[in-house]
């Protein structure tokens, strides 16, 4: 059906991501993707299958390093959506039929790529339950991308979105996101979508103003239409009136005022009424995040994750390469503290050409500092970048999921290998650089003392550290309930973690999703942590409610929460004593 022009129309959907942007619409929803449909002689029905086959290896490779990097930004791990998408590209249904399908119809790989899904979307369509109907929106993905590849078209396809457009599509994967981020969009909307997807995380960290819920609204518009988005009250407004956009405008302004009162306030120290200093880092990843640690106020960098610069490639960077990035976030930062975590990669995560197979279990497998301690060129190669960029800031350093202290003293011998390579070699470095651990598994939390003695510093992994803890993988749906950062034995961890690190003297920087999460503020604080590090677009509201957080109060509610044997109602008190001190933020 042709779409027609909507006049002065408004939607409400879920407010996603705060923000109020006016601009084209860029219709996603529609498909982006003219693919070729044509018949081929016998003759060619090889080389069509090897090309479907290549696709398929390629969108592979394509997911593993996506997943590494979704997992890992904000501290998130809800991945499970690519690992349905990695499932399908190994599903017979879809690779045995395709194939089937260009030797049986004589039709190129595009137009059996699509007409095969399509069959299966059917089928799923059929089936009276609801996980099976809701795959329709994986397999949507799996065929854009399949398609993509067989094209060649890549991020052409996504350089057609104009800069200042905004995204109108009923579903949007974090892996179509994750393109976007590279250029100015003005706003997103989906049709579904939930408020804590890798999609509206990645918009919210962006500061890309998001709307979601809003169904078949891709089917409404024509790109010569206008949309006003405002992602506070999660209202559309299709083709606004004069006097529309000039009352946006003015809620526009005068939520940026707020915003710069904030960030005014971000750049001066955060003290709880009763005095206690909090230090708050920033979480980075992206090199286009060092203007947020500025602009909001960031003490540092608590954790700089350097995934990013060996994903989405097909040989890692080189030893020049990565000293120039490294030496950027440095000088650009300076006297800034940046503690730049080395490799987190691992198990599913690791590169085809890497020549490891796939894990049956790869959160107990090889990843993080088990990986790259078995591709020492690699490690050594991110080490001595790291050193050579030393000179020019404030850096430290921290290595991930370190499970015992025998594996760190291990790390120290490659480091002073390095050392030694490097001077040989007449290169400037800081030989002091202080070294610290990930506290991300319950055998480093019991060895905390012992890695005492060996760390300089540590930092906890928290997202990790529950999971490990709780031995719950929070992306399986038949367990992800029983995940929860109240469950006593996290509280409990948590506070060890603080009181052992202040026995010994070191310093310790809470890292992961909670620490940027207000609702646990009082714990943290009353527990001891005076270092938190979060994305960096959280700081400002986090420190506006330290100061007005009395440690007395937030003493006695951690003297309630150590007493309970119940996570949910350890839940239940904080969010009813947040909502009690600061009911402008929380709801009791």
């Amino acid at each position: 059906m042709k779409n027609t022009s909507l006049h002065h129309r408004q939607f409400t959907g879920l407010p996603a991501s705060p923000g109020i942007a006016l601009g084209k619409p860029a219709l996603l929803g529609r498909s982006l993707i003219d693919y070729p449909r044509y018949w081929i002689p016998v003759n060619e029905v090889k080389g069509e299958v090897r090309r479907f086959n290549e696709a398929l290896n390629q969108l592979k490779t394509q997911l593993d390093r996506l997943k590494s990097k979704l997992c890992r930004l904000q501290g998130q791990e809800q991945i499970g959506i690519l690992d349905t998408h990695l499932l399908f590209l190994k599903d017979e249904l879809l690779v045995k039929n395709t194939i089937a399908c260009i030797e049986k119809n004589l039709i190129n790989a595009e137009w059996a790529t699509s007409q095969t899904i399509h069959e299966i979307i059917q089928a799923f369509s059929k089936i009276d339950q609801a996980y099976f109907r809701e795959r329709k929106y994986d397999l949507h993905f799996v065929e854009r991308a399949i398609l993509r590849n067989l094209m060649e078209e890549g991020e052409a396809l996504f350089e057609k979105v104009p800069n200042g457009a905004i995204i109108v599509a009923h579903d949007l994967s974090p892996a179509e996101m994750l393109h976007f981020i590279r250029y100015k969009i003005g706003g997103l909307i989906l049709a579904t979508g939930g408020l804590n997807s890798h999609t509206v995380i990645l918009s919210r960290s962006l500061k890309i103003p998001c709307v979601i819920g809003i169904e078949k609204l891709e089917h409404l518009l024509t790109e010569k239409d206008r949309i006003l988005l405002d992602g506070h009250r999660g209202k559309i407004l299709v083709n606004p009136r004069s006097s529309e956009k000039a009352r946006y405008e003015k809620i526009r302004k005068d939520q940026e005022a707020v915003d710069r009162a904030m960030r005014r306030e971000a750049r001066f120290p955060a003290f709880t009424l009763d005095g206690k200093k909090i230090e708050l880092l920033a979480n980075m990843e992206f090199l286009d995040e060092i203007d947020f640690v500025r602009e909001y106020g960031a003490h540092g960098v608590g954790l700089y994750r350097t995934e990013f610069l060996f994903l989405d490639r097909k040989n890692p960077p080189s030893l020049e390469e990565q000293e120039e990035v490294y030496k950027k976030i440095l000088k650009r930062l300076k006297p800034r503290e940046i503690t730049i975590r080395t490799l987190d990669l691992g198990a599913e995560k690791i590169a085809p050409q890497q020549g490891y197979a796939e894990q049956g279990n790869p959160a107990l497998g090889l990843r993080a500092i088990r990986y790259c301690l078995r591709d020492l060129a690699l490690f050594t190669t991110q080490l001595k970048a790291l050193y050579r960029a030393s000179v020019h800031g404030n850096l430290k350093i921290c290595f991930p999921m370190i499970s015992n202290t025998d594996e760190f003293k291990q790390v120290k011998k490659v480091v002073r290998q390095v050392l030694t390579e490097l001077k040989k070699e007449r290169t400037s470095f800081n030989e002091q650089v202080p070294l610290g651990v990930m506290i991300e598994t319950p055998s480093a939390v019991v060895e905390m003392d012992l890695l005492a003695g060996e760390a300089d510093f540590f930092s906890v992994g928290s997202n990790d550290l529950t999971q490990y803890l709780l031995a719950v993988d929070r992306n399986n749906e038949l367990v992800a309930s029983l995940y929860s950062p109240f469950h006593p034995s996290v509280i409990r961890s948590l506070k060890q973690i603080i009181d052992i690190a202040e026995r010994y003297g070191k310093e310790v920087t809470l890292c992961g999703e909670i620490a940027g999460d207000p609702i646990f503020l009082l714990l943290l604080v009353a527990m001891g942590f005076d270092r938190l590090s979060m994305n960096a677009v959280s700081i400002p509201r986090v420190k506006k409610i330290i100061r007005q957080t009395s440690l007395s109060e937030a003493q006695e509610l951690l003297a309630r929460v150590l007493a309970n044997t119940s996570g949910k109602e350890n839940k239940r008190l904080t969010y009813q004593k947040m909502g009690e001190l600061f009911p402008e933020y929380f709801s009791a």
